[in-house]
């Protein structure tokens, strides 16, 4: 069973826990790094600094524009977001020293077009999907599963 912060914060985790112990599956509880949740990223010390000159974000299409500056219109130094797609909007053109985010998607289409060298900006690492603390978890579990099936054909 796959549990997000979102049952742990409204205070469904307890339940969850139940089910799992009384139907014998194991269960995990994904939490953001942090403790965070997308939306509070923009909350923090370090996260107000950046938003206080432009922070560029490079995806893959105008749908997703339109949805992520949806998502932050009403996140304070939304007027530094700059949304840029990548096969539309001039990605070479951002200043060098400007924080850049590239999606999942916009940074295979640059992959594949060859042009991943032609971003520019200070082009920002992925960011972890799990917490550490999560990817212990998983990782544990799947070494257990897979020892326990080896153990089985011996």
């Amino acid at each position: 069973m796959l549990c997000s912060i979102h049952c742990a914060q409204n205070g469904s985790e307890s339940k969850v826990w139940a089910v799992s112990y009384s139907a014998s599956q194991p269960v995990w509880i994904v939490r953001r790094s942090h403790g965070t949740t997308a939306r509070d990223c923009g909350s923090t010390e370090k996260a107000r600094q950046a938003w206080r000159k432009p922070v560029y974000v490079i995806v893959r299409d105008a749908q997703f524009r339109s949805a992520l500056l949806a998502f932050f219109e009403d996140t304070k130094g939304k007027e530094n977001l700059r949304v840029l797609v990548v096969d539309t909007d001039d990605v070479a053109a951002i200043p060098s020293t400007a924080p850049t985010y590239i999606t999942p998607g916009a940074r295979a289409w640059l992959r594949s077009a060859g042009r991943e060298d032609d971003v520019g900006g200070r082009v920002l690492p992925n960011a972890r999907t799990f917490s550490s603390s999560t990817a212990e978890e998983l990782i544990t579990f799947i070494l257990k599963a897979n020892l326990a099936a080896l153990s089985t054909r011996a």
